[in-house]
């Protein structure tokens, strides 16, 4: 069996894929832009990180409301310029209905598709060395999903069978509706033993 030294991870580059998913439904004008700022920082966060630690991150923008559009489609952050946010008041200022199931479990699923995909192109060395790679999915909403063809319980089904197989989760959700719903569903006890769920000012993050 193969294992990493703790002492020597912090030096081997990973390959980590983000895909920000956020909600631009009608019920977001209740948080007053703060999503997009939310957005615009997290790019900034994982490009900072990128330049820092040598990692490859690849991100993915979708944005949300009766249908989803993708923005920015599993580019390395260094070769993009961080969207304005006169930009991203264009990609998701607040209008339409909340189609967040059906968004959620696409992105997931496409996520996973293109890692294996982006695993398949390396060259046989490179895979015989396991190479370090994440899965993480933001997602930020506040509302009521009345737009989805799937359900609560499905999208609960696939996040929670995602993260046994190494997705990590971050949900930022205001205490109301499905969104909050669904924080307390996937606050499970794997995520505690896991220690990556927290909760902040109201907010819980898993």
């Amino acid at each position: 069996m193969v294992t990493r030294s703790a002492s020597i991870l912090p030096s081997i580059p990973m390959t980590i894929f983000h895909t920000i998913v956020v909600d631009r439904s009608d019920s977001m004008n209740s948080m007053h832009g703060s999503h997009i700022r939310q957005l615009r920082n997290y790019l900034e966060e994982q490009q900072k990180a990128a330049k820092e630690s040598g990692n490859t991150i690849f991100v993915t923008v979708i944005t949300f409301d009766t249908v989803a559009q993708t923005w920015i489609d599993t580019k390395n952050i260094l070769d993009i310029e961080i969207p304005t946010m006169e930009l991203l008041r264009l990609w998701a200022s607040p209008r339409g209905m909340t189609r967040m199931y059906d968004t959620v479990i696409d992105a997931v699923t496409n996520q996973k598709s293109n890692t294996v995909d982006y695993i398949k192109k390396l060259p046989t060395m490179v895979r015989e060395l396991d190479p370090h790679i994440q899965r993480w999915i933001y997602v930020i909403t506040d509302g009521y999903d009345n737009s989805s063809l799937h359900t609560v319980n499905e999208m609960q089904k696939k996040m929670l069978s995602e993260r046994r197989s190494g997705l990590g989760t971050i949900l930022l959700a205001a205490n109301i509706g499905d969104a909050q719903e669904l924080a307390c569903l996937l606050y499970t006890s794997d995520a505690a033993d896991e220690e990556d769920s927290v909760d902040l000012g109201g907010r819980r993050i898993i």
